[in-house]
């Protein structure tokens, strides 16, 4: 089952030249155990919730693949989640690369495993032209058990 929570604030404080400061907070959501073992699950990055076809989805997740749904565009990035603080302005693809080594995961040929990559973000140029960086963290339900269970973080960037 999926659930969504606010996994924290990073708070920046602006100076405003005023002897002001305002605060701005990006919340960053957490997905777990997102169930695409056996069917395609839905996701909105906008409204933040599981969704269906039939609905306003950006992303589906059918085991290891990765789709986005028209008018979204997708990259994936050589750098750490933490790392990525802006969007790039080009390299946005329209379908994302498949296999392991060359997306988001490993798959280790001796213990039939997969791996999310840790030093790989995917970066999703959404149809309203906002920004979304999202880090795929288990790929196993609870990190242990069934494969196909999604946990990712994510949040919007400028």
């Amino acid at each position: 089952m999926k659930r969504t929570r606010l996994a924290c604030y990073l708070l920046v404080f602006m100076w405003t030249g005023m002897n002001t400061f305002f605060v701005l907070a990006i919340q960053t959501h957490t997905v777990k155990n997102l169930n695409a073992s056996s069917a395609i699950a839905y996701y909105n990055l906008e409204t933040n919730a599981a969704t269906s076809a039939d609905k306003a989805w950006t992303l589906s997740f059918n085991r290891t693949s990765i789709e986005n749904n028209t008018g979204v565009t997708i990259q994936v990035l050589n750098q750490s989640y933490d790392q990525v603080l802006v969007a790039p302005k080009t390299g946005y693809l329209n379908v994302l690369e498949k296999g392991s080594g060359n997306s988001w995961y490993e798959y280790d040929m001796l213990s039939h495993s997969i791996t999310p990559l840790p030093q790989k973000t995917i970066v999703v140029k959404l149809a309203s032209g906002k920004y979304v960086k999202l880090e795929i963290q288990r790929y196993y339900k609870d990190g242990k058990g069934d494969s196909g269970y999604y946990t990712f973080r994510y949040e919007a960037i400028k």
